[in-house]
C-alpha cells in the first residue's frame, strides 16, 4: 500500500517537473502567439510611400504616350476590378489637381461632389487622396472663375503689366487672398483629418499652382494665402511646393509643412550640359533654405563675443595693480594653460580669461553643436534624401557642410577683433 503511495506521488512530480520544465526552457510565453512571415519577392505598396498616380486611380486606363491630364474636372473612369496599372507598379496614393474653377463655379458654391467621390474612390482602389486646388492654368480654359475673372478684370488688362508670366490676376489685389483663400478654407474645414486625405499641396500662386513669382508677394499677402491652409489643416498634412524662402519659412512657422517638387526628375532629357532641376535647382534650394539661416546664427554669436570681448577687455584697468601686485607663484595653479606667466600683463590676460577659456569652451561648444546638427536637421525635415540622390559622396557632402561654418567663424573673429582693439584704444 505504502509503496503504492509513493509511485503515484512519483508520477505526479514526474508530471509537474515536465510541464514547470516546458515551461521554463521555452522562449516563447505561454500567451504568446507567434507568426512567422513567409518570404516573398512581391513588391509591397506601403501606404503613403512610393509612387503615385496622377489624375489617375489604380486600375484606370492611363494617357497615350508622354501626354497628361491636368486641372479639369476628375473624369472617372468604368472599373472592371482589376487593379493592375499596366507597365507601372502598384501604388497607394491617388494624386489629382483641381483648377479652381472647377470647385467653385458659381461663387460659394462647392463641388463637394467630386471631392466626395474622389475618396470614396480612392478607398475602393486601395489608396488615399493627394489633392492641388490651382488657382489657374495659362489660358481661358484654365482661367481663374468666370465670376471672379468679371468682378477683377473682365478685360485683362493687367496682364499686360503683370511682373510674372505665369500670374493670370494679380495676387496683391485683397479680394484673391480673401476668394482663393475661401474655398482652401471650406475644404478644410470640411475634409480636415478625413481619413482617405493623404494631404494637400499649398499652392497660392502662378501657373498650374506651382509658385512662380511667389518670391513677389507682399508679406501680407503672402501670409494671408498660406493662413488659409494652416489655419484649417490641422490633421491632413500639408506639402509645400519648393517654392521662394520667405514662403516655405513662414509656412513651416506656422505648423509643421511638408515640401515636394513636381515629377520623378528631369534628368537625362536633353544634353549633358544642360541645366537640370534634379542638379541645379532643388537641392541648392532645400539646402539654401537652411544655410541662409545662418546669417541670424552668426549675428547673435557676433554680438555675443564682441560684447564678451568690450567687457574683458574694460575689466583689465580694474585688475591691473591688483594682479601686479600678486605674487608669481599664485598663477602657477593656471599652469595647464599656454601663457599663464603673462596673465598679469595686459596680452595675457586677454589670453587666459578671453581666448583660451571663455572662446575655447563655448565657441567650440557651440559650433560643435550646430556642425553636429547640420545633417540630423536634414534628416528630420525629410530632405536628406534628395542630397543623397545628388551623385556626390557622402563624405563631400559632410566636408561641404562643415566648410560651410569658415565664414560664420571667421566672420566672429573678425568683428570680435575690431572690437578688442577699439576698446584697447579707449582704455589706453
Amino acid at each position: 500500500m505504502r509503496s503504492t503511495q509513493i509511485r503515484k506521488f512519483c508520477c505526479w512530480m514526474a508530471i509537474l517537473l515536465s510541464v514547470s520544465c516546458y515551461n521554463g526552457f521555452s522562449q516563447i510565453a505561454v500567451n504568446e502567439i507567434v507568426i512567422r512571415p513567409v518570404e516573398i519577392y512581391d513588391v509591397l505598396t506601403n501606404p503613403g510611400i512610393g509612387f503615385m498616380t496622377f489624375q489617375r486611380f489604380n486600375g484606370d486606363e492611363l494617357n497615350d504616350g508622354s501626354g497628361w491630364t491636368e486641372g479639369y474636372p476628375i473624369d472617372y473612369q468604368e472599373f472592371d476590378g482589376d487593379l493592375t496599372n499596366k507597365d507601372h507598379p502598384a501604388t497607394t496614393i491617388a494624386y489629382w489637381r483641381i483648377y479652381w474653377k472647377f470647385m467653385e463655379p458659381e461663387q460659394g458654391k462647392y463641388r463637394w461632389d467630386m471631392l466626395d467621390k474622389a475618396l470614396e474612390t480612392a478607398r475602393s482602389r486601395g489608396q488615399t487622396l493627394l489633392l492641388r486646388i490651382a488657382p489657374y492654368g495659362t489660358d481661358d480654359k484654365r482661367d481663374v472663375p468666370d465670376w471672379y475673372r468679371e468682378m477683377v478684370d473682365p478685360s485683362k488688362e493687367w496682364n499686360n503689366i503683370s511682373p510674372v508670366k505665369k500670374w493670370a490676376v494679380d495676387p496683391e489685389d485683397p479680394r484673391y487672398a480673401y476668394y482663393f483663400g475661401g474655398i482652401i478654407r471650406a475644404i478644410g474645414e470640411r475634409y480636415d483629418g478625413h481619413p482617405d486625405f493623404e494631404a494637400i499641396d499649398l499652392s497660392i500662386v502662378g501657373a498650374w499652382g506651382e509658385g512662380a513669382g511667389s518670391e513677389l508677394l507682399s508679406q501680407k499677402t503672402r501670409e494671408a494665402l498660406v493662413d488659409s491652409y494652416t489655419d484649417v489643416f490641422k490633421k491632413t498634412p500639408i506639402i509645400a511646393l519648393l517654392m521662394d524662402k520667405e514662403t516655405n519659412t513662414y509656412a513651416n512657422s506656422q505648423i509643421p509643412v511638408g515640401w515636394r517638387v513636381d515629377c520623378i526628375g528631369d534628368i537625362g532629357f536633353g544634353a549633358d550640359d544642360l541645366w537640370f532641376h534634379m542638379y541645379d535647382f532643388y537641392p541648392q534650394e532645400i539646402i539654401n533654405a537652411g544655410v541662409k539661416d545662418n546669417w541670424k546664427t552668426t549675428l547673435i554669436l557676433t554680438l555675443l563675443f564682441s560684447g564678451m570681448a568690450a567687457m574683458y577687455a574694460g575689466m583689465y584697468p580694474a585688475f591691473k595693480d591688483m594682479m601686479a601686485d600678486m605674487n608669481s607663484g599664485i598663477f602657477d595653479q593656471f599652469a595647464f594653460i599656454p601663457g599663464y606667466q603673462d596673465m598679469a600683463s595686459y596680452i595675457g590676460f586677454l589670453n587666459i580669461e578671453m581666448y583660451q577659456i571663455f572662446y575655447v569652451l563655448i565657441l567650440g561648444i557651440i559650433l560643435g553643436f550646430i556642425a553636429a546638427s547640420m545633417v540630423s536637421k536634414e534628416i528630420e525635415s525629410k530632405t536628406i534624401d534628395v542630397l543623397m540622390s545628388n551623385p556626390v559622396s557622402r563624405k563631400q557632402i559632410i566636408i561641404e557642410k562643415f566648410l560651410g561654418l569658415i565664414p560664420m567663424v571667421l566672420m566672429i573673429n573678425f568683428v570680435t577683433m575690431i572690437v578688442i582693439i577699439g576698446t584697447t584704444i579707449i582704455i589706453g
